[in-house]
């Protein structure tokens, strides 16, 4: 089964991290818009699940970045309870994407919560 297809049944759960980014980060939406819509909403849903962690790591949100950091636990647990956590996952194992990625990304990031957020 080609990706399209494994993807069919959550694209509109996915619309949510595209209205976000559209209105967010313009630029970003028109750049990754153009691709097929099942990519381009994949780039949308991790982008949208990165961007909650760094704003609540830059704000010093300890309690938010717990929560967003929540979702990516599920995720890897094999047992996501949100719309962004069910998204994720099956977008990393649709495109094969290691979750080492974003455990590293995890780790920088509380190393900013510990300096205390800029």
């Amino acid at each position: 089964m080609n990706r399209e297809k494994m993807m069919a049944s959550q694209l509109e759960t996915m619309e949510t991290s595209e209205a976000v980014i559209k209105k967010h980060s313009s630029t970003f939406y028109y750049a990754f818009s153009k691709l097929p819509r099942y990519q381009a909403l994949s780039i949308f849903v991790v982008y949208d699940f990165l961007r909650q962690l760094d704003d609540a790591a830059d704000n010093n949100n300890v309690e938010q970045f717990q929560l967003i950091k929540g979702i990516w636990e599920s995720v890897k647990n094999g047992k996501p309870n949100t719309s962004l956590g069910k998204n994720l996952q099956l977008i990393f194992q649709v495109f094969q994407i290691p979750e080492k990625l974003i455990d590293e990304m995890i780790l920088g990031q509380e190393e900013d919560l510990k300096k205390g957020g800029y």
